[in-house]
């Protein structure tokens, strides 16, 4: 995440600021791409006055000689900040929409819509071994190995098969042990280092065996199971199965909101609902959850002179200023949401939410 000081530096500059978000794999060389995202930029440039052109025409130049960072970058996604002669690249831990914005302050929409950085604990097991690994930040780090005591011979059945009930009854302590000892290595890791949630691969069967011995905090953590071999399994398949769980557990988080917030506006409770609504309660600091969808600019206005928000007026309604127009006034909203101690969802497409909608914390005035 781009740094708060590079930020409020981009932000006071006197001419607007290019932004620009780019994901991989991108399907045409970045320089073309960029030249696409960059074209209807320049010509409304054009329109505006002389010293405005010539500085976004030097950004846009700027970004365009950043391209071949592009072609090596390993990061799923970038950022490129650009303005008054200053040039900001960020490496960014998530895909985000390719999209390039001109406006008074950085666009830091795509940013904001990124998942929260978590931290997953797991552990692909048998009744025999664990190898447990930790999930951060994208990366998939080996954590250590959990194996059965020594001294035990899976395989003994006694003279004849006599005993072979006992050696069954003793394979089942040991397995009982073994995930005991698992378990407890798993709430050492996260007394020292607490996980966001927990997930464990293995045969059919056995990773529900692990599970019910699991401390109850780490239990509510647990986002599901998968199935693997954990003797072939390697470091990238574990990667891949935990990365499907976590975002069917992140969809599943942000529709609960969704529907939390439907039901709340049904009861009349303090929500607000579409993005007027919630531009008003923004204005009021009043969104304590700010909930949005999609990726679409929603043109707005900004008043210069005391910072109101909304849309389609041509003079502020609060101090009569001439407002200024804003290519995207939900990712304007987001950032006073955020800066008034707020918090914001994600939502998935086809969630209860259209554009945004949000819990306040108190309700709005009434408008005759």
């Amino acid at each position: 995440m781009i740094d708060a000081e590079t930020l409020d530096r981009l932000a006071e500059a006197d001419v607007p600021v290019l932004s620009v978000y780019l994901s991989r794999p991108m399907q045409v060389n970045p320089s073309a791409r960029l030249t696409d995202l960059l074209r209807p930029i320049r010509e409304a440039a054009a329109e505006g006055d002389h010293r405005e052109e010539k500085a976004v025409r030097q950004a846009v130049r700027s970004v365009l000689e950043l391209s071949w960072r592009l072609e090596t970058e390993p990061a799923p996604g970038v950022a490129i900040f650009a303005t008054d002669g200053e040039v900001s690249y960020e490496a960014l831990s998530g895909e985000v929409w390719d999209v390039a914005m001109l406006a008074d302050t950085p666009y830091l929409r795509p940013i904001r819509a990124l998942p929260e950085r978590t931290v997953t604990l797991v552990a692909t097991t048998d009744r025999r071994r664990a190898d447990i690994f930790v999930k951060r930040d994208g990366e998939m780090e080996p954590a250590g190995v959990v194996e059965e005591e020594t001294g035990h011979k899976a395989n003994y059945g006694g003279w004849k098969g006599l005993a072979e009930h006992g050696a069954r009854n003793a394979a089942e302590e040991m397995a009982r042990k073994h995930f005991d000892r698992v378990a407890e290595r798993f709430f050492e890791m996260h007394k020292n280092d607490p996980v966001t949630w927990v997930a464990i691969g293995g045969h059919q069967g056995q990773v529900e065996e692990l599970a019910g011995h699991l401390h109850p905090y780490l239990r509510e953590r647990m986002i599901g199971t998968f199935v693997i071999d954990p003797a072939t399994a390697t470091a990238h398949l574990v990667k891949e199965a935990v990365s499907t769980l976590e975002k069917a557990a992140r969809n599943r988080n942000s529709r609960a909101v969704a529907e939390q917030l439907a039901a709340g506006s049904e009861a009349g409770q303090t929500v607000a609902w579409g993005l007027d609504q919630v531009l008003a309660a923004t204005n009021l600091a009043a969104v304590d959850l700010l909930a949005g969808a999609g990726t679409q600019p929603e043109p707005g206005v900004v008043c210069p002179a005391c910072r109101w928000i909304g849309r389609g007026t041509k003079r502020c309604p609060v101090c009569g200023t001439e407002t200024r127009h804003h290519p995207d006034i939900a990712a304007e909203a987001i950032e006073r949401v955020i800066g008034s101690g707020g918090r914001l969802v994600n939502l998935p497409d086809g969630s209860a939410v259209d554009v945004a909608a949000a819990s306040l914390r108190f309700p709005l005035p009434v408008v005759d």
